[in-house]
């Protein structure tokens, strides 16, 4: 019986690679010395688990859901799924019902997308709160593995003091001029220092001198770093000190290497580089500074350089700077002609400064009564009159011309596929200056690929995907509290009839807004309780 029972285990992790039980909780944690009420996987604080796998091998977790009040839902950014997994994409209302308080939901898809990718909460605001963390996918055939003398991840996230549904709902009380909080603090793989100096009973709720991540580095080797922006707002901009970068991937696509010293990092996208370790023997900082006076810090740490000992480098100036893809060719190259035929979508979108409304052609995307690729299972056609939905055909390629007519930017991110970025036009502070359909802006000649891309404010960008993978994708600006306020649309699949049915334990519809509002009072209650508690403790104790 034990025989059978350890070859029936070894059987299953032969064919599932990362098998996991997850549980999403509260937890009180301090990430940059600030404490308050988190939630996490597996009471780990943020981020949570790394998933790491090699190309195509089996993703396989069990999700139990232990908040009292919200439901949960995970997507796998950068993971294709496709007919047969479209179920496991994670979007509520639009691959799935959210998970229930106290309910498990299965979740097993393939991990055919190599790279650097990351999974986040798609439930409402609720990954700013820190449920995310990275998915690796390694290549077998990797050109670079040779060459370096280990991998670093390094996930970038802005880290607020209050609850992010609280925070969504001052935004919808007050709006914001950026719809987005204010910048407070930020963390590198989990870890930062706010000034504590700040808080009237810091003592308490706070702790000084908090620390940074540290990565240690060995003389004329050379490291990967895999950097992921888990931000929910704010834009990075990564460096380290006295130290060039070799971009050789975005979202998970290769690159033809290109130097820099500097990069911008978007919401929601990821970078590969290379970093030689050629400076003297020291401490040097790594840098993601959102503003000038705004820094995440990271340490990096020679051997033989003094331990725990903060670095001196200062920033230099940046010989060159990636501003966006635009810059970037893929390794694997791709002609496209201008008379080849495509399917075109002209997106007029808009955040409108009267109220946290965001509209694209005019629509804010609402949720529908039930998940749209449920709806196309099952043929029920009035999905389409309850929310933003937009129809491709099969094998077509499908081009989207964005047209920003607001003074934000947006990092958009597309579902189910990569699209080719054809152009992007400059930013502008004036008035919308929509494309004008000259095609000599655009790059048909190997254009950048990926997931995710900015566009400039009161600009435009075009996009190009090939819809050879039928299923209900979202599109959507990937700024949580914009996506929040309506900037968001469905595509939707004409041919619909490969979709595979729903898995045996697809969780059962449950309105989701009001649990996230019962949520936000719950939250706010311990936040306001939690100081009163320490200092009856301490009384108590004394």
């Amino acid at each position: 019986m034990l025989f059978q029972r350890l070859l029936l285990i070894s059987f299953f992790r032969c064919i599932f690679l990362y098998t996991a039980n997850w549980t999403v909780e509260y937890i009180r944690g301090n990430p940059d010395g600030y404490y308050r009420v988190i939630t996490t996987i597996n009471n780990q604080s943020t981020p949570g688990p790394t998933i790491e796998v090699y190309e195509n091998e089996i993703v396989d977790i069990h999700l139990h859901n232990k908040l009292s009040t919200e439901t949960v839902s995970v997507h796998w950014h950068g993971m294709h799924q496709t007919q047969k997994t479209g179920w496991m994409d994670g979007v509520p209302y639009v691959t799935m019902y959210p998970v229930a308080p106290g309910e498990v939901f299965h979740y097993q898809f393939q991990a055919r997308q190599i790279g650097t990718h990351w999974y986040h909460s798609h439930a409402g605001v609720q990954y700013p709160d820190g449920v995310f963390g990275a998915i690796i996918v390694k290549d077998k055939n990797d050109l670079y593995t040779n060459k370096i003398k280990t991998d670093y991840t390094v996930i970038l996230n802005d880290w607020y003091h209050h609850d992010a549904i609280e925070l969504g709902a001052e935004l919808a009380d007050n709006v914001h001029p950026d719809y987005f909080p204010e910048y407070v603090s930020g963390l590198m793989n989990g870890k930062g220092r706010y000034n504590c100096s700040t808080q009237e009973i810091q003592s308490l709720i706070c702790v000084p001198n908090h620390e940074y991540q540290l990565y240690n580095v060995e003389l004329n080797q050379i490291y990967r770093f895999r950097i992921i922006s888990a931000a929910s707002g704010h834009t990075f901009n990564f460096s380290i000190d006295n130290h060039d970068l070799t971009i050789i991937a975005m979202d998970g696509i290769y690159v033809e290497p290109f130097v820099v010293q500097r990069l911008k990092l978007y919401v929601a996208q990821r970078y590969d580089i290379l970093v030689t370790m050629n400076q003297p023997i020291a401490n040097y900082w790594i840098r993601a500074t959102i503003f000038d006076s705004q820094v995440i810090k990271g340490i990096l740490h020679y051997a033989n350089a003094p331990d725990s000992v903060d670095p001196t480098s200062q920033p230099s100036e940046p010989k060159t700077v990636l501003i966006n893809s635009m810059q970037l060719s893929p390794t694997v190259h791709i002609q496209y002609n201008e008379s080849d035929p495509f399917e075109q979508w002209v997106l007029n979108f808009t955040c409108r400064n009267d109220s946290y409304k965001c509209e694209i052609n005019g629509v804010q995307f609402g949720l529908p009564n039930k998940p749209t690729l449920l709806s196309m299972y099952e043929k029920d056609e009035k999905h389409k009159a309850q929310t933003h939905i937009i129809e491709v055909p099969t094998n077509t390629n499908v081009r989207l011309i964005l047209n920003n007519l607001g003074s934000m930017s947006h990092p958009f991110h597309i579902h189910g596929h990569d699209f080719y970025v054809l152009g992007i036009g400059d930013a502008y502070f004036d008035h919308p200056h929509p494309f004008d359909n000259d095609t000599k802006k655009l790059r048909f000649n190997n254009p950048p690929k990926r997931d995710t891309e900015q566009i400039n404010e009161y600009s435009w960008m075009v996009l190009q995907f090939y819809s050879n993978n039928p299923g209900s994708w979202f599109f959507h600006c990937h700024i949580d509290w914009h996506l929040e306020a309506g900037l968001a649309l469905v595509i939707n699949y004409k041919d619909g009839s490969s979709i595979e049915k729903p898995p045996n334990d697809y969780p059962i519809k449950t309105n989701y807004k009001q649990a996230d509002a019962a949520a936000q009072q719950r939250k706010v209650n311990v936040i306001i309780l939690l100081p009163v508690v320490i200092i009856i403790l301490q009384l108590c104790l004394a």
